[in-house]
């Protein structure tokens, strides 16, 4: 998965097709581009001068699905933009299909590849809450050395909202080194987060790891993760002397 704009390409068999040359963006958008602006590079012209530069809310020449409200104009006789005016939906897949039968000036038939995709950012995992009762009236709690009070009830915090009954379905919890799962409840207290409850208490000294795997989606039709993410803590670590005065 690429966060930068590249350019997708067709190709064809024949020399001198009429085919799509290059599309933007493709791969993730970058961070911040709420309004995407699309891109069709024709290997041939398909308006003629006249048409450069008036704009128009539809298009005859491509579709973008789900659709997106902005205005499509053609900066070149085979170069056609779109400019969305609409923000794009979070953790969504978008499709843009230039039109089968479209042809060139010159009457040939578009081949090669014609429908392209881009997506906005997938979800992350941003930040786990050992012992989030406590920690959110005013007590600190150390991570790396959670008190066994505090280890069963955890705040899981995500990038953007999330349905939590739906990603329930996907993240786990772990503890220790051969990962035993650790059932738990859930409850939603604010969109992006998830309030979990352990249903058993787990040992001390051991890592606790929460796991939200590749093709986890927050919603149905929300795009899925592509990588496996992982946060931890650890609890209570036995007591140890550091140093000691001698005689």
């Amino acid at each position: 998965l690429s966060c930068s704009k590249k350019a997708d390409s067709a190709s064809s068999d024949k020399k001198g097709a009429f085919t799509v040359l290059s599309f933007s963006p493709s791969g993730e958008l970058p961070q911040g581009a709420e309004f995407p602006s699309i891109q069709i590079q024709f290997s041939q012209p398909v308006v003629a001068l006249s048409e450069l530069g008036t704009p128009s809310d539809k298009s005859p020449y491509a579709s973008i699905e789900p659709q997106l409200a902005g205005t499509w104009r053609w900066y070149g006789t085979s170069l056609l933009s779109f400019d969305s005016s609409d923000k794009a939906i979070p953790q969504k897949l978008y499709t843009v299909s230039v039109k089968k039968d479209l042809t060139s000036v010159s009457g040939e038939k578009i081949s090669g590849t014609v429908k392209f995709s881009f997506h906005t950012a997938e979800l992350q995992m941003t930040t786990i809450i050992p012992g989030y009762t406590k920690v959110k009236n005013g007590v600190y709690i150390d991570n790396d050395d959670v008190p066994m009070d505090s280890v069963q009830d955890i705040a899981v915090y995500f990038s953007d909202k999330v349905n939590a009954k739906f990603i329930a379905k996907s993240l786990t919890v772990t503890a220790g080194a051969d990962a035993s799962p650790l059932p738990y409840t859930f409850t939603q207290d604010e969109d992006a987060m998830m309030h979990l409850k352990l249903s058993k208490l787990p040992a001390g000294d051991t890592d606790i790891v929460i796991t939200l795997p590749a093709g986890s989606s927050s919603d149905k039709d929300c795009f899925a993760t592509t990588k496996v993410q992982s946060l931890s803590f650890h609890t209570l670590q036995p007591l140890a002397v550091t140093s000691s005065d001698s005689d």
